[in-house]
């Protein structure tokens, strides 16, 4: 297989989950706002975090693994130039694999506190890259030093492209972090209200056989 064709399918493998992170992101958002006002919904959603329980960690590690290890591949491999705000994207990405990595085998859910600024900088900086891609008259000087900011790379079933992927990621791990940071909550609540139950005292002594 040649390399054009290597880069194609890798291409298309990488889309295809993007899509999929979009749509497990989207059905979480909607659910999460129709829970607001739906008993029913709300207690799926707290299925589903329980469900994800202790693993929020570990998914948002492989996520982070895996947009780091892509965009390797893109830059080393298929020699995409990576533009000024692809660099601020991966500041902005790879710190997570150790930040995540580290949290994930300690066990520490303080790691969300760590991690969670890094995704949401990184759909902002992405955001504002795929604004640009749509209208490159808006690129700024700095953008159009090396390779422009506006160059497209890639460019799957009309709108997946490089910061597509990067967003597609950060949404996900963002979402895996929110996840993670509600069921601290709920240990915690649970814990106090462990706390607040009376103490019965010592069970009273039998009485005396007559």
């Amino acid at each position: 297989m040649s390399k054009p064709d290597v880069i194609s399918n890798f291409t298309t493998i990488v889309a295809t989950l993007a899509i999929v992170l979009q749509v497990l992101v989207v059905v979480l958002l909607l659910l999460a706002f129709v829970s607001l006002f739906s008993k029913g919904a709300r207690r799926l959603l707290v299925g589903l975090r329980d469900t994800f329980a202790g693993s929020e960690l570990w998914l948002a590690f492989a996520i982070a693994l895996a947009a780091t290890l892509g965009s390797l591949i893109f830059s080393e491999y298929a020699s995409f130039i990576p533009c000024r705000l692809c660099w601020f994207q991966r500041i902005a990405m790879y710190p997570l694999v150790v930040i995540l990595f580290v949290g994930a085998i300690r066990r520490d859910s303080g790691a969300v506190y760590y991690a969670i600024t890094f995704p949401i900088a990184g759909l902002i900086v992405g955001g504002y890259h795929k604004y640009i891609e749509i209208h490159p008259e808006a690129e700024l000087a700095g953008c159009k030093i090396g390779a422009p900011c506006s160059t497209k790379w890639i460019d799957k079933w009309g709108y997946v492209t490089i910061p597509v992927l990067a967003l597609s990621c950060f949404a996900a791990i963002l979402t895996l972090l929110l996840f993670a940071w509600s069921s601290k909550r709920a240990q915690a609540r649970a814990d106090a209200a462990d706390d607040a139950e009376p103490d019965p005292g010592p069970e009273p002594e039998p009485l005396p056989a007559a």
